[in-house]
């Protein structure tokens, strides 16, 4: 029986425009820095990684409307055999819960391209906005077993 095994590691950006005037402080957070979908069969789904979500929480000191994005530098590669990947299509994202008023994509998403999570309205954040993310991974029947990882980069834009 062959096994796959693959790893998530987050990178977090925040990225802000200023001017002379007012220059804008905001933070982005997350509860855990990879996430492990453990081992799993070749055409295997697995959803709902992790059980509990990967809670993002961002602040903004000004209150200014924003965003939150989500993409990954490459497709889940094959550690030691680099021509070896999972596509973007069977690595999918879906948000969950917010404890904010904006926006939330909640549609299953796959990695095909960067998008938006969250779209905060004017005033929110202040305080700290929570959004959940839960991830899916569809193995394809034709794919070489072991170890597979990517980078997911998360981002806040303000």
């Amino acid at each position: 029986m062959k096994k796959i095994v693959v790893i998530i590691i987050f990178f977090l950006i925040a990225v802000f425009f200023f001017n002379a005037e007012a220059k804008a402080e905001f933070t982005i957070q997350v509860d855990r820095y990879s996430i492990d979908f453990g081992n799993l069969d070749l055409g295997e789904v697995r959803s709902d990684v992790p059980s509990d979500g990967l809670e993002i929480t961002c602040t903004s000191d000004l209150g200014n409307p924003w965003e939150l994005r989500i993409s990954n530098i490459q497709p889940l590669v094959h550690v030691y055999n680099p021509t070896q990947f999972i596509p973007d299509t069977n690595f999918r994202w879906y948000s969950v819960s917010t404890t904010g008023g904006g926006v939330l994509e909640s549609e299953e998403k796959d990695f095909t391209q960067e998008r938006v999570i969250y779209s905060a309205p004017l005033g929110e954040g202040t305080t700290g906005t929570r959004v959940v993310v839960k991830f899916k991974l569809i193995v394809p029947q034709m794919v070489q077993a072991g170890r597979y990882e990517t980078r997911i980069i998360i981002t806040m834009t303000e």
